[in-house]
């Protein structure tokens, strides 16, 4: 019988990985406010900002800024947050991001 959890293995693996960042809310003991984070703090295109700031006008929460930061340097990333707290909307904004650079050059 193994004497570690698979959660305790799966964290020694990830550990181990090299270049992989892992960005994640744990759960919160009660509810609260969400914390936010200023657009103009992102690494986003400005364009995107734009965009972003019309529907989010208090800014990214901070575990959504985390993953997008952590994927623009480059990194291997796993966000894992709970069910509703943005993490397709992540995902869109790093297309978008992508989208971006592109129509640039």
């Amino acid at each position: 019988m193994p004497t570690h959890s698979v959660i305790e293995t799966v964290s020694q693996v990830l550990a181990a990985t090299e270049n992989l960042s892992i960005q994640f809310d744990p759960p919160a003991d009660e509810a609260r406010d969400g914390r936010f984070v200023p657009l103009a703090a992102s690494s986003l295109h400005s364009e995107l900002r734009e965009l972003v700031a019309h529907v989010a006008p208090l800014g990214m929460s901070t575990h959504q800024r985390s993953a997008i930061e952590s994927v623009l340097a480059d990194r291997h990333t796993i966000a894992a947050t709970r069910t509703g707290s943005g993490k397709s909307q992540t995902l869109s904004g790093l297309r978008n991001q992508r989208d971006a650079k592109e129509w640039s050059l």
